[in-house]
């Protein structure tokens, strides 16, 4: 996850987010936990309360492309997003930088309980999408470019960042 700015802003670091505009992906509570505990970490206040307006967005390359041309002054979105963005148009790391990052594997995740008997098919289903035009299509409207299989231990980042955040929202009061 990358909180991007433009680069001839004057955003240094999250204080200066205040009363700016923030650009944000439609109903993603990771992008909208950290942004969160960015601000209460640094303000003590949750985003919403501090910023000029926030602009929901259904794709990060609008996003990208927002502050791309000025419409927002900050954004929050997925690695990957940003990279197909500034590979279609390499003008994009100059106009936008990366201001701080969180790093998650992915912004979905799915469950299997170990030892469910049938896991690996589930795996073998899951891994053939790519193959299939029907698969594609599954992912493109779940807005998952990719799957992957992760260890549960690799989503420690995001109960660190959760624990964190419940600890300043009980703090704030």
């Amino acid at each position: 996850l990358l909180l991007i700015v433009r680069t001839e802003s004057n955003i240094q670091s999250i204080r200066d987010l205040r009363g700016e505009r923030i650009a944000m992906l439609e109903g993603d509570e990771l992008a909208e936990m950290y942004m969160d505990t960015l601000f209460l970490r640094t303000f003590k206040q949750g985003y919403k309360n501090m910023v000029a307006s926030i602009q929901q967005q259904t794709k990060a390359n609008r996003i990208v492309l927002d502050l791309y041309f000025n419409k927002a002054d900050a954004g929050l979105v997925y690695v990957n997003s940003y990279q197909v963005m500034s590979e279609l148009n390499p003008d994009i790391k100059n106009k936008v930088k990366i201001l701080d990052t969180f790093e998650v594997r992915s912004k979905n995740y799915s469950y299997i309980r170990k030892g469910y008997p049938l896991a690996n098919e589930m795996r073998q289903i899951a891994l053939s999408f790519y193959k299939s035009a029907r698969g594609k299509q599954i992912l493109d409207i779940y807005k998952t470019p990719e799957l992957d299989f992760l260890k549960v231990d690799e989503l420690d980042t995001v109960d660190q960042l959760d624990r964190e955040h419940a600890r300043l929202m009980a703090g704030k009061n």
